[in-house]
């Protein structure tokens, strides 16, 4: 049945306040590029990533 859903929340957008448009001058507006006029941004769930601790030595590779 496909992959398990992500758990994702929506937030007011806040580039435009949740109102979809951008104020450019004293009569022009124009569509909010970070929410896409939405007015919400959606929000996922993260889990931890864990990086192997070989990873993490940049200089183990270098003194061999």
């Amino acid at each position: 049945m496909g992959s398990p859903a992500k758990h994702t929340k929506q937030e007011t957008c806040t580039a435009c306040g949740g109102s979809g448009m951008l104020r450019q001058g004293c009569d022009s507006y124009r569509t909010c590029l970070v929410c896409m006029g939405v007015g919400t941004v959606a929000v996922h769930d993260q889990e931890p990533v864990t990086v192997p601790a070989e990873m993490l030595s940049a200089s183990s590779f270098a003194a061999k």
